[in-house]
């Protein structure tokens, strides 16, 4: 799994991503409490891609991972603009 990262506003963020050995409407999931299995958000492949967009009002350890495929995973830190 490949992770861009832009921020476009003070505490908005657009997170575009290659998910290579995805198919169409395979589910990956965001979250920023994963010990605890809280998920902030679904995010649906298409044609391999995948985008996210959110705001954010501080740091915080986030990682995107596969539903179908949970031993993939992208750790990253999240961040306002």
């Amino acid at each position: 799994m490949v992770l861009a990262m832009t921020a476009c506003q003070k505490n908005g963020y657009t997170i575009n991503g290659t998910a290579q050995d995805f198919s169409d409407g395979d589910t990956l999931l965001l979250s920023t409490n994963f010990n605890e299995g809280i998920v902030d958000d679904t995010i649906v492949v298409s044609n391999q891609r995948f985008q996210l967009k959110g705001e954010a009002d501080s740091a915080q350890l986030a990682v995107i991972f596969a539903k179908e495929r949970p031993d993939l995973a992208a750790t990253f830190l999240l961040e306002p603009g």
